[in-house]
């Protein structure tokens, strides 16, 4: 099960930031239970790992909120078998945790942070809505599924968080209850956001085999239907589990070439980032009158290796409103309204990711038709066209 699972989020498991906030959500899930103890020394210093880990977090991952909501989870299922000294000690932890944004330079900024987030993960505004339906990962699987896009893998990951929401209602766990509480959390992440279906994967799994009977319902059901003794079988079982194992193994050991260049190993993959599309925009600087036009998931790196050139938009949504949002959005449904555009804004070059992210090939294909523009560089992730 664990194997399929693997097989099924491989492709989500990249070197990305989200990677920080599951180390830290996974200090969370371990040492959470010991707060929720009698109170004797090593209460103090569990009590002060996490804030220490939280204040790390505060500067390093923007999904940091996460840890008030499993801490919360974690003190409401267990504030009844409490003390009255007890419960003041958790009180006080929770609150000490909730400050710790305060503790950083843009504080108060960082506070509303988390309402932005779920703001933007419901879809309470029209700028929300955008974001959540149509830049890169942050669309949920449902949403690519009815757009076409990766539609068999995103109908096996729907039907595997439906199989993995029917576990987690029927099972009897071992676990805590906020740990159970804490993947119908994540299980709602999934399905609002591809993105976060790797906070999901690790707990779900983890709680699925060794918290419940499921397993050995499973392993009884599979005994009762195989042929041969009872040795035989589980020889066969191992065999197969065996070989599973190393083909998703293969799988990731594959991904690794894309890690690969001739300068050596990178933390992003080429297909992921206009890696060799840079080295030509380097080579032939823009003037200074001049202007790019980029995709979103691009303008980060660009920023970070091409600094002299200001970049169309990057990862940083909030500093954009619903207008620009939807006009940057509408070069990609109608190619038309992008020239014009061009025209008034001086923009004299486009990065147009060409492979994995359909959003942007009918604009691509706009620019072949354009005598105006022209293809100065082209290689099977991202294409640069220039006036």
């Amino acid at each position: 099960m664990a194997i399929f699972f693997a097989f099924v989020f491989r492709y989500a498991l990249e070197c990305r930031p989200i990677l920080a906030t599951m180390t830290f959500l996974g200090i969370f899930w371990n040492v959470l239970p010991r707060l929720l103890r009698p109170i004797f020394f090593r209460w103090f210093l569990w009590a002060f790992l996490l804030l220490g880990v939280e204040w790390i977090w505060v500067r390093s991952q923007g999904l940091f909120p996460l840890g008030f909501v499993m801490s919360a989870c974690a003190i409401f299922f267990a504030w009844k078998e409490r003390q009255k000294g007890e419960r003041f000690a958790l009180t006080a932890f929770f609150v000490l945790l909730l400050l710790v944004p305060l503790l950083h330079s843009q504080g108060f900024l960082l506070w509303r942070y988390p309402f932005a987030l779920l703001d933007r993960l419901m879809g309470g505004s029209y700028s929300a809505q955008i974001f959540a339906a149509e830049i890169a990962e942050n669309r949920s699987p449902l949403t690519l599924l009815l757009n076409g896009e990766n539609a068999l893998s995103m109908l096996v990951l729907l039907l595997t968080i439906l199989f993995s929401g029917w576990i987690i209602l029927t099972q009897k766990f071992r676990s805590e209850n906020f740990r159970v509480t804490w993947l119908l959390v994540v299980l709602f992440l999934a399905i609002s956001a591809e993105r976060n279906l790797t906070l999901f994967f690790f707990p779900f799994v983890a709680v699925a085999l060794f918290e419940t009977p499921f397993p050995l319902k499973t392993k009884k059901s599979v005994s009762k239907i195989s042929l041969g003794d009872e040795k035989r079988a589980s020889s066969w079982q191992s065999f197969w589990g065996t070989l599973l194992l190393a083909f998703v193994l293969g799988f990731f050991l594959r991904c690794l070439g894309a890690y690969r260049s001739d300068d050596g190993w990178m933390t992003v993959s080429e297909n992921r980032v206009p890696f060799r599309a840079l080295i030509y925009m380097q080579e032939h600087p823009l003037l200074e009158c001049q202007k790019l036009f980029n995709d979103d998931r691009s303008g980060g790196y660009l920023e970070f290796f091409l600094p002299q050139e200001k970049t169309f938009l990057d990862g940083r949504f909030i500093l954009k409103d619903s207008s620009f949002m939807a006009t940057y959005l509408g070069f990609a449904r109608k190619p038309e309204t992008f020239f014009p555009a061009a025209d008034s804004l001086g923009i004299f070059r486009a990065l147009i990711p060409i492979r994995h992210i359909p959003l942007w090939q009918k604009l691509d294909s706009a620019f072949f038709e354009n005598p105006d523009w022209k293809s100065v560089y082209r290689d099977d992730f991202y294409a640069v066209w220039e006036r």
